[in-house]
């Protein structure tokens, strides 16, 4: 294991007493860690200072990219005893001891801005557990396809039936909650109620006491349970919960609970432990929640614990030959018995446990990398252990010091710290863990310093590719990349994806692109192509919007869209003036025709493409002069055939577009009057493509005359800047991941190695004065210095983006651009949550 970074309070803040806390942590599937705790925010630690006797925990929400940026979710004078992400990774479910549940959605997809969307309170109830109500929707990684090329091999929909559906099979949402008496209650959401419609249900026939409970899914739509009272000598007790919907509509649903196997645990016959005053059982789990044939559970006390895994069997039990009739003699009766497998031993007391979260079908044998229980320790010491031979893997400790410095510079004794909770993440690539003291650890499993422990690039890959297909966030993978091998899982993960059907590469693109930025922000020269990975997917994107506006004149199977027909005319007709090209291709202009609003507020993206291609255009001479010797954002897309394509064919619906509404056309600033510079952009992109087309390999060799007039746009045009009028203002510098590890970080306050933005190398420098106004990267506006207008901010990449709520606005734009926004409302170009910028 390799510690990343620890996260903590300020030393000013933290108490000079010990109190027992118990703090939670759960991890979405974006990587977004939500933490709940007395003393994990200033506020509550302050509050806690002035009036030590009154206790406040708080939810709060942090990007694992940026854990000291720490987002307020709520606050309860009741101890949070439960944790659970919604499978989209928006809507956070809180339960506390005093039978309180919330559900807490974040508003506008806003990080640092929630809303409570729905509640219950099951009065006089203490929560032990809770679990979403599953959807249905589950993909899976086949291991056994893992060195196949085509994704719909490698990631697989299981056919996994919701726990709760309407008619027709539509999944109801809502979630589970057991009490501390036995209880089952399921909550439904109301849509016109902020309170949830619950139905209650006892778990057996007389109500027993529950200290520890654990929530599976089963593919046939069923809840498993698993529970216990703590006692190592009482049975570890199992069960089935079904959930129908009520025909009479009299009750939100239906529930039926009947027990099923269970079992003793096997340290129950230590004699050590049975004469134990302190000996208990300390968690209960599953080792997957979308499946229940395999239970952990710990137990032990002070001195010794255990560790042991269960697995659920199918045996066959003949019928007693008393009871045999004729019919019946040959008949085998089928009953599932819990059977132990393995145990870890350990010489204090387990105090966290996270189990494997990433779905995983195999034949042959699962592959072990990141298949793994982790199990942290009151000592302080977190064992990875096996999830298949239940085998140890490896065994670190917590990085603590031996002394600390006080507010007044005094050394004091530093308290031993062992982890509270501990959650994995999608893939197992990382481990997520909060001490008793609130302090947040983010760990490797795989140590990338030790040549022995090193991930196989090609399993890198499948597990990017499996993320891109699921739409799960790829930070942990990103982490378990070593520098030297980034270029090689980039042109390996491109490989594949170029060999993927093209509708599968047209809906996962943008995915891939932000996937590779990302890569490429893990080296350190890698920001330039980082740059040039956004702009392809901001080409793709805009393209993608322009064409969907073209319009047959008639709709006929057999003849080809508009969009189709000017690919097609793009790719095999090389005219240079695209006024001739226009003609010689006959296009037909009533099928461009598109209203006058719409083409209004599409200037923005429209004069950001002619300012690319411009850019593009006038450091061609550069780039053929220096080679590889020098690298600066656009280098690529010179070489790059699809995007330079595609910027003809978008030249191309420009021209068509402006014939109509010349409003819509780019502003150039020229030095003459009367010149095309439009016409100019398509005549020299389009020598560009063909020789960039035509030498596909080897380095390019551009004519005299083009590269003369490429050199002489800047003094025929102004040429936009590359830093921020270009491309946005982005924070490489934030990256954690290309730092030095360990790193220590203190909530709410900014690390100063990071707080200074990357300056992206000019091309050319003496024409490109520093540029300090903010930018709209995905409207393409220009917000001032100082803008009035709410603005909100990436939380990876730190670009910047308008805040407006599309209701307010929608009278404002039109349909086509309330789509373009919304297609960027849930994450930014990079795959970052959006935050909301506050004065």
């Amino acid at each position: 294991m390799e510690l990343i970074y620890s996260a903590s309070i300020s030393g000013k803040l933290r108490r000079d007493w010990v109190q027992e806390e118990s703090p939670i942590c759960s991890l979405s599937s974006r990587n977004i860690i939500a933490i709940a705790s007395s003393s994990i925010c200033a506020s509550s630690c302050e509050r806690r200072l002035s009036a030590p006797l009154e206790m406040i925990y708080e939810v709060c929400v942090c990007d694992i990219d940026r854990p000291w940026e720490l987002h307020h979710v709520t606050s309860d004078m009741d101890k949070i005893v439960a944790l659970e992400w919604h499978q989209s990774g928006t809507k956070l479910l809180i339960a506390t001891s005093f039978g309180k549940c919330q559900v807490w959605e974040m508003k506008d997809y806003l990080l640092n801005e929630w809303k409570c969307v729905q509640q219950n309170n099951i009065i006089g109830e203490e929560i032990i557990s809770i679990s979403w109500l599953h959807d249905g929707m589950k993909m899976v990684f086949n291991s056994d396809k893992k060195d196949s090329v085509l994704y719909s091999e490698k990631v697989a929909r299981l056919k996994f039936a919701p726990s709760l559906s309407h008619f027709g099979g539509k999944p109801v949402t809502g979630w589970l909650a057991v009490t501390a008496t036995g209880l089952v209650c399921v909550t439904v959401f109301e849509t016109d109620s902020i309170e949830g419609a619950m139905q209650i249900a006892s778990l057996m026939t007389t109500r027993s006491r529950v200290l520890l409970a654990d929530i599976a899914h089963d593919t046939n739509g069923s809840l498993l349970l698993v529970t216990s009272d703590g006692n190592i000598s009482s049975a570890v007790q199992c069960y089935r919960v079904s959930l129908t919907i009520d025909p009479t509509k009299t009750q939100p649903c239906l529930i039926n609970c009947r027990p099923i196997a269970s079992f003793y645990v096997n340290c129950h016959i230590d004699p050590i432990l049975r004469s134990s005053p302190t000996a208990c059982i300390t968690h209960v789990r599953y080792m997957l929640k979308e499946s229940g044939d395999t239970v952990i559970v710990g137990a032990g006390d002070i001195d010794s614990s255990h560790v042991e895994l269960w697995n659920l069997m199918t045996e066959s039990v003949p019928l007693h030959r008393l009871y045999q009739t004729v019919e019946t003699a040959d008949s085998v009766n089928q009953i599932h018995k819990w059977m132990y497998k393995s145990s870890i031993s350990h010489i204090s007391l387990p105090v966290a446990i996270a189990v494997p979260q990433f779905p995983v079908r195999s034949t042959g044998g699962a592959p072990t990398l990141f298949q793994y229980v982790a199990i942290g320790y009151q000592d302080g010491s977190v064992k990875l252990v096996n999830k298949h031979t239940f085998q140890p893997m490896t065994t670190t400790n917590l990085d603590m010091g031996i002394t600390e410095c006080d507010g007044d510079g005094e050394k004091v004794p530093k308290m031993v710290a062992h982890m509270a909770d501990m959650k994995q993440t999608v893939t197992g690539a990382v481990l997520v863990g909060i001490d008793q003291y609130s302090c947040v650890y983010v760990m490797k499993a795989a140590n990338t310093r030790d040549p022995v422990s090193q991930v196989p690039p090609q399993y890198l890959v499948a597990m990017l590719e499996y993320l891109i297909t699921a739409g799960y966030d790829w930070w942990d993978i990103q982490a378990a990349v070593r520098p030297g091998v980034v270029d090689a899982v980039i042109q390996k993960l491109r490989d594949n994806f170029c060999q993927q059907p093209v509708i599968t590469q047209q809906l996962l693109l943008p995915r891939f692109l932000a996937v590779k930025a990302s890569l490429y922000r893990c080296s350190t020269t890698g920001q330039q192509r980082s740059v040039d990975c956004l702009c392809r997917l901001l080409v793709h994107s805009i393209s993608t919007l322009f064409r969907s506006l073209l319009r047959p004149k008639a709709i006929t199977a057999a003849e080809k869209s508009p969009a189709e027909k000017l690919t097609q005319s793009c790719a095999n007709i090389a005219e240079t003036d695209i006024d001739k090209f226009v003609a010689v291709s006959g296009l037909d202009r009533r099928e461009y025709h598109v209203d006058s609003a719409t083409l209004q507020c599409l200037h923005e993206l429209i004069q950001w493409l002619a300012d690319l291609s411009l850019y593009l255009l006038a450091s061609l001479p550069l780039a053929h002069g220096y080679g590889n010797s020098f690298s600066f954002p656009g280098l690529s897309l010179l070489h790059d055939v699809p995007v330079l394509a595609c910027l003809r064919e978008l030249l191309v619906i420009v021209r068509m577009w402006g014939a109509v509404n010349p409003g819509c056309l780019p502003q150039f600033t020229c030095t003459c009057a009367n010149f095309d510079c439009l016409a100019l952009l398509f005549k020299l992109l389009t020598e560009v493509w063909l020789v960039s087309r035509e030498g596909a390999t080897g380095r390019l060799s551009y004519d005299d005359s083009l590269l003369d007039d490429c050199c002489l746009l800047q003094s025929q045009v102004r040429v936009p800047t590359a830093d921020q009028g270009m491309f946005g203002q982005l924070d490489y510098s934030a990256v954690i991941l290309s730092q030095q590890h360990p790193i220590t970080f203190t909530f709410g306050e900014a690390p100063r190695q990071m707080s200074k933005g990357v300056v992206l190398p000019s091309v050319m420098p003496e024409r490109q004065p520093q540029c300090r106004q903010k930018r709209d990267v995905i409207r393409q506006l220009t917000l001032g210095v100082n803008g009035s207008e709410p603005t909100k901010t990436c939380s990876r990449c730190s670009s910047m983006s308008l805040a407006h709520d599309s209701t307010k606005t929608a009278t404002f734009k039109s349909a086509t651009m309330n789509m373009w926004d919304r297609q960027w409302a849930r994450y930014c170009l990079c795959g970052g949550h959006w935050k909301l910028d506050k004065c």
